[in-house]
């Protein structure tokens, strides 16, 4: 045993935290739409955060479906 997490739980915090992300983004653009903050480097910041989430996260998908791809087409 490696001691390591296991790769479904590693992409269900992954997910968890691209939602955690989006919600805080959300929240900003409504909060700036309508008036209630002027802090416009926290809200970029956690726009940002959250396009990087996003990423991070299609990126892990399609690498774990290129390698359960490779993976069906290995000889036995």
């Amino acid at each position: 045993q490696t001691g390591g997490l296991p790769f479904a739980d590693v992409l269900k915090e992954s997910i968890a935290q691209l939602e955690e992300t989006q919600k805080v983004s959300q929240q900003d653009a409504y909060d700036l739409a309508m008036g209630r903050t002027d802090d416009l480097a926290a809200i970029s910041i956690n726009s940002a955060k959250a396009a990087v989430a996003l990423e991070m996260t299609v990126q892990v998908a399609s690498r774990a479906v290129t390698a359960y791809k490779e993976i069906l087409q290995m000889q036995i």
